[in-house]
């Protein structure tokens, strides 16, 4: 993590192996590899934004797979789980669904590595901030009901993050020259 800037020129190399290690595509079963992926994404990115330019729409996609990335907890409210409702009265409630316990769910670490990454993108790309906010906000929006506190906080860290850079870029509006040869010209004709 601390040696993100001395990677700068060989980003080109780097990033595609690591989002080939993390690829949503490739069905990685490995959360912890996938953290650690996430974690150099955000590192390149506050460390190197410049030379990570061409691989962010690419971190992005990753980035907003993960965000969601719970194996192990099945949500009403996906898409996909609509046709597949099934009776509760008839489960078999003895049923506990194998040895597997919450304790050893790690996956909450996957998608708190993910709200930091996207974090990284907003603070390292305001200039980008018109195509960030319809792109990021209805997904951050959408986990606002995560399970998970430690997860919760970096997500509402990162929506905050972003409405702090949409307001800096909305004040950096009104105090440019632009703005205020429009606000002159308003306030003349009044």
């Amino acid at each position: 993590r601390s040696g993100g800037y001395r990677l700068g020129k060989q980003l080109e190399l780097v990033v595609p192996l690591v989002l080939s290690q993390c690829s949503p595509s490739e069905q990685i079963s490995d959360p912890e590899m996938i953290e650690s992926c996430l974690q150099a994404f955000d590192s390149f990115l506050l460390r190197c934004p410049r030379e990570v330019v061409t691989f962010e729409a690419d971190i992005a996609k990753t980035t907003l797979y993960y965000l969601k990335y719970d194996p192990n907890y099945a949500d009403d409210d996906d898409e996909e789980m609509d046709d597949a409702l099934v009776d509760d009265d008839e489960m078999d409630d003895d049923d506990d669904g194998g040895d597997y316990s919450d304790d050893d769910d790690v996956s909450w670490k996957v998608r708190r590595a993910a709200a930091k990454v996207l974090s990284a993108i907003i603070v390292s790309r305001p200039d980008r901030l018109p195509e960030l906010v319809p792109q990021l906000a209805p997904e951050l929006i959408s986990r606002f009901k995560e399970r998970e506190e430690n997860v919760k906080m970096d997500v509402l860290s990162t929506f905050n993050e972003l409405l702090v850079q949409v307001g800096h870029g909305r004040c950096s509006e009104l105090h440019s020259p632009d703005a205020m040869a429009v606000e002159g010209n308003g306030s003349k004709s009044g």
